[in-house]
């Protein structure tokens, strides 16, 4: 379970240590945004890693369903591979979603490097 107390209690400690050093601050609310990113990402690879054996139902079906559209070569190729393999996770993650609650996180999340040095305009 994501602890934002703790996560803030640690950011709040180490913004401290830094202002000591005369470093910038930490932007704390960028922080707990990504170590929040960070648990939900981890939970929900967890979660795609046990259960790989439906992933390989479903690739084994979406394989079957393209060589009957386009021949029985299909898949060999670089195009193939990719269609398949992109075909074969949207459907795993819309199975993860339905069966197990497990939504694949948007995007990266904010960028780990949230201290701005220096000034933010430039000076002429």
């Amino acid at each position: 379970m994501f602890d934002e107390n703790a996560v803030r209690a640690e950011l709040t400690k180490s913004d401290a240590l830094r202002r000591e050093a005369h470093l910038p601050s930490v932007d704390i609310e960028a922080g707990v945004a990504r170590a929040r990113a960070g648990y939900l990402s981890a939970a929900f690879w967890q979660v795609w890693q046990s259960h790989l054996d439906e992933r390989k139902q479903i690739e084994a079906k979406v394989t079957a369903e393209l060589r009957a559209r386009h021949g029985q070569d299909f898949g060999y190729t670089w195009g193939g591979r990719w269609m398949i393999a992109a075909r074969t996770n949207q459907q795993y993650c819309n199975l993860l979603a339905e069966k197990y609650g497990a939504t694949r996180p948007k995007g990266p999340g904010p960028s780990f490097y949230s201290a701005v040095y220096g000034p933010t305009q430039p000076t002429h």
